[in-house]
């Protein structure tokens, strides 16, 4: 990314602070490594504000849903050290997000007296900062404080769709997306040499895939799914990130504030919104906005990480491409037929003291989006494992 100033040291001094007091605080902290500097420095930290209310939300997305990522982050870090043993030169990619974050946590004081570590890649600053330096190697990107995440991608938030801000709801123009195109093949290079990966999302549908808040996110995650090498991709999720019974927030969360990561294609729309706990259901079933509730206005649409892109779908193939890109999956449903058996799995962290009712809302869920899959004449189906010491459950799509 270009023309990002380097930030003066009062704001670096600032940020650091707050950085520190982040990491404390959350109790992953070990040390900030002297790398951090030299990102302030060449400028990759640029942006970054001496500001309290980023340390609020990342409060905020910790306390959410605490039960459901401690059981989760606890069956990785079993997962991660199960693996490890029976292959010690395994490579594992761990994505930004809170839940992976406390499992990076829970990686340092397993390993802390090990001579041997998994060799780890990683967006999220909390694993750079959790592991001891030179335990973690970093993707390239500029670091911003809503996702303690690096991102080398055009940043960019949706605005909520109010008339008096829809005018400044400015697109990104055709030279930021040739840049971020490059980095797209940047990243894929970095992530092909990957055995394994942990990625998380703010939201999921079953029929539509992650959705996230941000363009950049949305991007990075785009092409963790459609990495050329076909590594193993398991994304991980508290119970109430789903889209379980939850048609009018799916909506509003696909048509004004959120990003898809794949695009929700109107090759899938044909059947009818049956069912009662798919959320995301009612938006393949309607072509674009057209039946949204009213709080939607008509001319919104969803926004996905082609679409920013600017790539553009060819034909009824299922793939996309452009800016040099192509053969990339264009929806969420296109990429699961598409992929090897087992190449995706879904990774759900219960809470203990719901666990009856939260695990037969899973079973459902997938019973129904198993159904879509037969209709669509897809050979795909979400198989279901409940692992009960765990108060986990995973999901492999065969």
């Amino acid at each position: 990314m270009d023309n990002h100033p380097p930030l003066d040291k009062k704001k670096t001094d600032d940020a650091i602070r707050l950085l520190q007091e982040i990491t404390r605080e959350l109790e992953l902290y070990s040390e900030l490594a002297p790398p951090i500097y030299e990102f302030f420095q060449k400028g990759l930290l640029a942006g970054l504000q001496g500001d309290a209310s980023h340390l609020e939300t990342i409060r905020r997305r910790f306390t959410e849903n605490p039960e459901e990522k401690a059981s989760l982050s606890d069956y990785l870090v079993k997962l991660v050290e199960h693996e490890f043993k029976a292959d010690i030169n395994k490579h594992i990619f761990i994505e930004s997000g809170s839940t992976l974050a406390l499992m990076s946590a829970k990686l340092a004081k397993l390993f802390r007296d090990s001579l041997h570590w998994p060799k780890v890649l990683s967006n999220n600053f909390l694993t750079l900062t959790a592991l001891p330096i030179g335990k973690t190697r970093i993707t390239p990107g500029y670091l911003g404080l809503g996702y303690l995440a690096f991102l080398d991608f055009e940043h960019f938030v949706r605005p909520e769709r109010q008339k008096e801000t829809r005018e400044d709801f400015r697109e990104i123009t055709a030279e930021q997306k040739s840049a971020d195109a490059r980095a797209f093949r940047a990243l894929d290079r970095m992530i092909c040499t990957m055995d394994v990966i942990y990625m998380a999302a703010s939201d999921f549908g079953f029929l539509i895939g992650p959705l996230v808040g941000s363009r950049a996110n949305a991007i990075f995650k785009y092409c963790l799914i459609n990495n050329t090498a076909g590594r193993r991709i398991r994304i991980c999720l508290p119970h109430a990130r789903l889209h379980i019974q939850d048609a009018d927030e799916c909506d509003l969360n696909v048509s004004t504030t959120c990003y898809t990561v794949m695009n929700v294609s109107t090759r899938y729309s044909h059947l009818g919104p049956t069912g009662e706990m798919l959320g995301d259901r009612r938006i393949l079933a309607r072509p674009q906005s057209e039946g949204a509730p009213p709080e939607i206005d008509p001319g919104d649409s969803p926004r996905s990480a082609p679409t920013e892109l600017g790539l553009r779908e060819r034909g009824e193939t299922g793939y996309c491409e452009g800016h040099g890109l192509w053969g990339l999956y264009s929806a969420w449903l296109d990429a699961i037929k598409e992929l090897p058996p087992n190449s995706i799995e879904l990774f759900i962290g219960h809470n203990p003291y719901e666990l009856d009712r939260q695990r037969e809302e899973l079973r459902q869920a997938t019973s129904e989006a198993n159904d879509y899959l037969n209709e669509l004449k897809i050979s795909r189906r979400y198989v279901l494992a409940e692992r009960s010491k765990d108060q986990v459950s995973q999901i492999a799509i065969q």
